[in-house]
Formats: C-alpha cells, sequence, structure tokens
C-alpha cells in the first residue's frame, strides 16, 4: 500500500510497561534504551468525536494499549489537544500480530471497543490497516454506490414529493450498493442544509434492504412508507420541521456509524453524498410584452387542478431576468414535482402578491416527454387564436344630435335596414383573468394613446358607455365604442390615428397603456360617416414558446470509496 508524503508520521517509543502508553497526560519524551520506534501514517482519517481513536497491539487474545488520540486540523494529537512527538513503554512490540485502531469512549478502559475501525495483520515489522480487514468491519466499502427517490409515500399530495427522500427506485429494487454490516457498526442517512449546516438523519439500517430503524419516522404522513431505508419530512415533529429537500438547498449523505451510538450528528466518514435537487427548466420565448413596475411573470407546474409556483421573471431586452437583480436567467432550478408535472403556465402576478396564482395565464402548454410547446391560444390560457378578419368598426357620436361631428367618434356595430349589429361578435368572450380594451391611437408626434373603452363581451356595451368626453344625448348602441366630442374634441380620419383592440390582465397596473395588442387599424380613413372599416388580426405576433425539462426523480449520489480511511504502522527496535 503506497502512501503520500501528506500523510501524518508519528515516531512513538513505546516500551510497553505497566506505565501505561495510553496515559492521556504522559507527556512525550525521547526513545529510551529497549524501546520499539512505532512509525504510524495515516490517510482520510477524520474528527471521530464524541469519540477517540485507540491504537492497540494485538498478540493471540491479548491486547495492548499503544496510545489513545484524536485527528484534529488534519494531525495527531493527545486527548487534551497535544501534538503527540513520543511515547515510552518497557516493553517492544515484537510479538504483535495484528494491529487495530479502534473508537473509544472510555479513557480507562484496558481492553479495545467493539468498534474496531481499522485493522491490519503483522507481517515482518509492518501493517496496513483498513476498514476491509475482518478485525475490522470485515467488509469492503471501497464499491459504495447508490442513489434515492425524491418521494413522500406517506402521504396522498403529490406535490410533497420533495419532501421525502427513499434509497430505492420506486419499483421494489434497492438504491444503495454496500454491504451487510455486523452488530457494531451501521449506515445512517442524512439530509443537511447546505448554508446552516444542520441535519436531519433519515434513519439508520444496517443494509440496503429492509426499512431503517423508524421506518418513515416521526415526520412522515399517515401511510406506509417504502421497505427501504428513507424518511418522510411532510410533518413537523421532535423539533424537526417540515423540509423542502428538493430546491437546492439541501445534500443528502449516507455514513458509517458505530452501534450504538453516542452522537445524535453524523460521523465524519460519509460513504456516499450529493447535493439534492431534481433539476432545471429551461425556457424559451419568442417575445414577450413588457410588465410596468409592480408586476412580473410567474411560471407554475401543473398537477391536474393543482399548481405549484417554480418562479417568477421578467422579459428585458429580449431576455428572461430575474426579478429583483435583473440578471439573466439561464435556468429554473426545479424539484421533483415539476418533473412530474402535466403542463406548464405562465401568468402575469403583482409583486408581492399572494401565493395563489392571479389568473391572468397568458402562455400554457401540455407536457410531453419533459418538453411543452407554449401558446396563447391553449385552452388553459386565452383558449382562442385571435385569427378573426371580419372586425370592423364605423365613426359615429351616437351621443350627439349633430350629424357634422361624426368623425369624432368610433364604435364597434354596422347599422342595416334599421337593425345595429355588433361587429366584434365573432370574438369570444374575454378569458378568466383577462378583458379587452379599445384604443384609439395617435400614430404621428406627438404620440398619445386614448381609450375607447373596456369590455369582457364584445357583443355588450363596454365600461364607460360613450366615455367622460360624450355628448348628452342618445340613444347609444349597445357595444363597445366611445365619443371626443367635448374636452379632448379628436378627429379621428384625419390621417393621424389608428385603432387597436388589446387584451388586458385584469390585475392591469398601468390602464393608460397597452398590454398584448390583437387587432389593428394603423390609419383611419376618411370614409364618411357609418361606413365599416376593417381591423387586422396580429396573431403572427403574439408570444409563443418553449420550455424543457432536464432531471429526474431519482438521483445518483457520488460514492466516496477512494478517500477511504487507511493506515500503516511499522515498528521496530531503536
Amino acid at each position: 500500500m503506497r502512501f503520500p508524503k501528506s500523510a501524518w508520521i508519528w515516531t512513538l517509543s513505546c516500551l510497553l510497561a505497566a506505565a501505561g502508553c495510553g496515559d492521556d497526560e504522559t507527556s512525550p519524551t525521547g526513545p529510551s534504551d529497549g524501546s520499539d520506534q512505532v512509525v504510524l501514517q495515516l490517510e482520510n482519517f477524520g474528527d471521530p468525536s464524541p469519540y477517540h481513536y485507540g491504537l492497540w497491539a494485538v498478540e493471540g487474545s491479548d491486547a495492548t494499549l499503544i496510545v489513545r488520540f484524536r485527528v484534529l486540523d488534519g494531525g495527531p494529537a493527545t486527548l487534551a489537544g497535544e501534538p503527540i512527538a513520543s511515547i515510552e513503554q518497557e516493553e517492544a512490540l515484537g510479538g504483535a500480530d495484528r494491529i487495530l485502531i479502534t473508537l473509544e469512549s472510555d479513557t480507562l478502559g484496558s481492553a479495545p471497543s467493539a468498534h474496531v475501525f481499522a485493522a491490519g495483520a503483522v507481517s515482518e515489522g509492518a501493517a496496513a490497516l483498513t476498514l476491509a480487514n475482518a478485525s475490522a468491519l470485515g467488509v469492503d466499502l471501497s464499491s459504495a454506490a447508490g442513489a434515492f427517490l425524491f418521494d413522500a409515500p406517506t402521504t396522498a399530495t403529490a406535490t410533497d414529493c420533495g419532501r421525502g427522500v427513499w434509497w430505492t427506485d420506486g419499483a421494489g429494487n434497492p438504491g444503495l450498493t454496500l454491504p451487510a454490516l455486523g452488530a457494531a457498526w451501521r449506515y445512517e442517512g442524512w439530509v443537511v442544509e447546505r448554508t446552516s449546516g444542520a441535519s436531519y438523519s433519515t434513519g439508520r439500517f444496517a443494509g440496503p434492504s429492509g426499512a431503517d430503524t423508524d421506518g418513515p419516522g416521526a415526520t412522515g404522513g399517515g401511510g406506509a412508507g417504502y421497505a427501504f431505508p428513507g424518511q418522510d419530512f411532510v410533518t413537523a415533529a421532535g423539533g424537526v420541521p417540515v423540509l423542502d429537500l428538493d430546491d437546492g438547498s439541501f445534500a443528502v449523505a449516507v455514513t458509517l456509524e458505530p452501534n450504538p451510538d453516542l452522537s445524535a450528528e453524523p460521523f465524519f466518514l460519509h460513504l456516499l453524498d450529493t447535493n439534492a435537487g431534481s433539476g432545471n427548466l429551461f425556457l424559451t420565448v419568442s417575445t414577450l410584452p413588457r410588465l410596468p413596475d409592480g408586476a412580473h411573470y410567474r411560471i407554475w407546474a401543473s398537477f391536474d387542478d393543482s399548481l405549484v409556483s417554480i418562479g417568477g421573471f421578467l422579459y428585458r431586452d429580449r431576455k428572461i431576468v430575474d426579478v429583483e437583480s435583473l440578471e439573466e436567467i439561464a435556468a429554473f432550478p426545479i424539484g421533483c414535482g415539476p418533473l412530474a408535472a402535466d403542463g406548464i403556465r405562465i401568468s402575469v402576478e403583482t409583486d408581492g402578491g399572494p401565493a395563489e396564482p392571479s389568473g391572468s395565464f397568458l402562455l400554457a402548454g401540455s407536457i410531453e416527454d419533459g418538453e411543452a410547446a407554449l401558446t396563447t391560444q391553449d385552452p388553459l390560457a386565452f383558449g382562442h387564436a385571435y385569427q378573426e378578419s371580419d372586425l370592423r368598426f364605423v365613426l359615429e357620436t351616437p351621443s350627439t344630435a349633430s350629424t357634422g361631428d361624426y368623425r369624432r367618434g368610433l364604435w364597434f356595430f354596422e347599422a342595416t335596414g334599421g337593425e345595429t349589429t355588433a361587429t366584434l361578435a365573432s370574438i369570444p368572450e374575454a378569458p378568466d383573468g383577462w378583458r379587452y380594451q379599445a384604443w384609439v391611437q395617435r400614430v404621428l408626434a406627438p404620440l398619445d394613446t386614448f381609450s375607447v373603452g373596456g369590455f369582457t363581451n364584445p357583443s355588450a356595451p363596454d365600461d364607460d358607455g360613450a366615455g367622460p368626453f360624450a355628448g348628452p344625448d342618445g340613444p347609444l348602441p349597445n357595444v363597445p365604442g366611445q365619443d371626443f366630442v367635448t374636452g379632448t374634441a379628436l378627429d379621428l380620419d384625419n390621417g393621424t390615428y389608428g385603432v387597436l383592440v388589446s387584451i388586458e390582465p385584469e390585475i392591469d397596473l398601468d390602464p393608460s397603456g397597452v398590454f398584448l395588442p390583437l387587432f389593428q387599424d394603423i390609419d383611419i380613413d376618411a370614409v364618411g360617416q357609418g361606413t365599416t372599416q376593417g381591423l387586422g388580426s396580429l396573431f403572427g405576433t403574439l408570444p409563443s414558446g418553449t420550455i424543457r425539462l432536464e432531471g429526474s426523480e431519482i438521483v445518483t449520489m457520488a460514492g466516496r470509496g477512494n478517500v477511504l480511511p487507511r493506515a500503516r504502522v511499522v515498528f521496530g527496535k531503536k
């Protein structure tokens, strides 16, 4: 066995005698006549607190303690924290047939504990100590491998899946490749909060199959767990909160632990570990309307009738950016829930608003094979393509008796044979969470926009009737429209105005601004009173997008077989 030059080397002058080499307060001294010089090389040994290590020489059934020690700051030290140089005893070690390193809790014990951590046979004055030696654990941990499943089987709520970790593939097979341990040792699973370092046990177990010592744990729900090690964290209990383990803020580990164990904290020897996080959502969009201050877009994963938020964003300079920092977002981290989602929606939300979605869904799409095409016409967004080509308007001022000011009013109807017909009737009522808004726009400087009224039913009056600049007369048609005959009088057919119909979120934070245009006539023609003019569809400019999910509910863990502790002892006469 080859050890790097960085391995710690102790020189112990051992005169095995009643003076007791294991006395923690023995002062280091130089070697004396008749002593053995013992050189101990250590690699990958950590702090075993609350235990300490014992180094033992064994001849037949007799064990002699050479020294008790800790490993602090990467180097050897006495139990009092002093660096070790040498220790004197009265007898040589030439008769020893094996060397042990144990975990000890008793500073007065004269025999090795049952927790033999590393051992090796003496051959030609040297011993290579490993965990796999039959006198130690007796199993090979160098090929430790495994994966865990994000799931919470003790609850029926699908979106709780990120609140449990289980070492199984979910199909009745173990998730760990680990040998079965003897009575003195156990494996233990852990979830560790990466920021605070707080660790929570998922249970102790002797092998990869069968439930661990506490099953789903006190933090589980009312259902049964898997027949494998693991735990749910869906209920706060025993000082342990509900944990969202798949949000990227936790690590998951499997450690080797003494049995019984004096500590509730993880032992230093991690056999497997990984950062817990299921995957990422990648979003691309063709374009999106710029939102006013106080609003943002939010992505939702849908599970039948429930929605789970993935994250919020803004759209700036054709980039998807963070709401706070305005830095570009390459991907949205996701937990296990979205990986099992059936669809994705994007909504318009107010900053600091409720946790529930507003209902103003702009884009939506169904997930198939981890991908979704997002459109406005999806049934869970607008539910309509808005490709109509027969929308029309007229210039009329029904709020005045005069016929000479007709060019100062715009209405969505046509009169045929004394009958008034709504000319927006071919579009459906506004989808839930949205309303329509008609506008007159000055297209030459100075640019300006004037509301013609908001409405949800295209065949009914809008929200302000003939508007604040209407005349005193009537009757008014039962359709959206507006007169501009008082106050702001507008001659709409003078070549400087256009007309627009947009769709607006119900939580509109900018009533004077246009959100998403649906139909437009960029130039109102001077065609005379009562003659209809058409609006063109802007379907080709509506937003669209795609999402791609990467990740898995099953997370592979990194094995640490290449950093298992090992040691080498060489001794001989001074």
